[in-house]
């Protein structure tokens, strides 16, 4: 099964996919928010911030904290990267949304 965001990747892929879906994107809107419209329609990619956040504090922080404990913020922020540079590749976050997202989660500096 080919991923989302392997097929579509440009701003006019994005207009071209929601146009698929029936919807009229919004000239005035970043890519960032086309990603994330076209993200709500697909059952299996991320659709914001907090969700990708949400996951990292599921299924990668426990190994962060257990070899870094909960105060090494710069390991934090780097395995969130590296984990959302592999999403990215996998097609899972467009570019925009890579390119744009934090860490957000249980452990993000207030």
């Amino acid at each position: 099964m080919a991923l989302l965001f392997t097929r579509v990747s440009t701003r006019e892929e994005l207009i071209e996919a929601l146009s698929d879906w029936g919807i009229t994107a919004d000239p005035a809107e970043t890519d960032l928010d086309l990603a994330e419209e076209l993200a709500s329609m697909e059952a299996h990619v991320f659709t914001d911030e907090e969700q990708v956040s949400a996951v990292f504090d599921d299924e990668i922080l426990p190994y962060v904290v257990a070899t870094y404990g909960e105060n090494d913020q710069p390991a934090i922020d780097e395995a969130f990267n590296d984990w959302t540079d592999s999403l990215c590749k996998e097609g899972l976050l467009h570019d925009s949304q890579y390119s744009n997202y934090t860490y957000v989660g249980r452990l993000a500096e207030k």
